[in-house]
């Protein structure tokens, strides 16, 4: 019986497909590894958020309207320094919902929007589901109903929902939420003007403004406001994790 001698690379081939399982070959044909789908641009999350309102006398007792949100790469609900839609300004000044959320689901290129009925009470959580793909954000607003025209809002108009390697983020994000002036009607002392939503007799009442939208520590009014953070706090989970607290994974 004759012996057939393998050469070395007949006996590197078949290292290469015995190890195949377990490294790959490096040589001519590499495996190619599959991405985690968390990575993939067109896979969505699931995300809940929560807000809770934890106002109270030592910082400025107040309940927040009910809210809209919007998930889009280029979120639209208001752009600091341009002047308020119509609809932002009626959500602003006696928290109605409706114009804006049926305004930003008639855009074409808005993505995926929303609101939530709830009115948010001291002490009360507000919680919505939503879906989200890499390198789209999250925007929401609602009205601060103790002044005349303030808004509750992530801080630069919208909430990254994904890092830098496009992995969901969650935790506790409450010191990116901020307090805007949504600019249409003159501010009175928080909690105490006729004109604001618990006191005023109807709507559009109050001495008009025509002012754009800013960050309310920009506004110098006179009066002193706490920080947004003092007043709700942000959770943010998605479906695959839910203990970890401001960092991705």
């Amino acid at each position: 019986m004759s012996l057939k001698i393998m050469s070395l690379k007949q006996i590197s081939l078949g290292l290469c497909l015995f190890s195949l399982g377990f490294n790959g070959c490096s040589q001519d044909n590499p495996v190619k590894v599959q991405p985690s789908t968390a990575h993939d641009a067109n896979f969505e999350v699931s995300f809940t958020l929560t807000l809770e309102n934890r106002s109270s006398q030592t910082t400025l007792k107040t309940a927040f309207s009910s809210g809209v949100w919007q998930v889009s790469a280029q979120p639209s609900l208001f752009e600091i320094g341009k002047n308020a839609s119509a609809e932002l300004q009626r959500l602003a000044e006696s928290g109605e919902t409706g114009p804006l959320q049926k305004s930003l689901s008639a855009q074409t290129a808005s993505g995926l929007a929303g609101m939530w009925s709830e009115t948010l009470a001291p002490g009360q959580k507000v919680t919505f589901n939503f879906k989200a793909k890499a390198g789209q954000k999250l925007s929401f607003a609602t009205m601060l109903a103790e002044s005349n025209d303030l808004l509750l809002a992530p801080a630069n108009g919208s909430l990254a929902l994904f890092d830098s390697k496009n992995e969901p983020l969650s935790g506790d994000l409450s010191a990116q939420l901020e307090l805007f002036d949504a600019g249409s009607e003159v501010n009175q002392a928080p909690g105490q003007g006729n004109f604001q939503f618990p006191r005023q007799k109807s709507a559009d009442e109050g001495s008009v403004e025509t002012s754009p939208v800013r960050l309310l520590k920009d506004v110098k009014d006179g009066f002193q406001y706490p920080a947004a953070s003092a007043l709700v706090s942000l959770k943010l989970e998605n479906d695959d994790h839910h203990e970890e607290t401001g960092h991705s994974h």
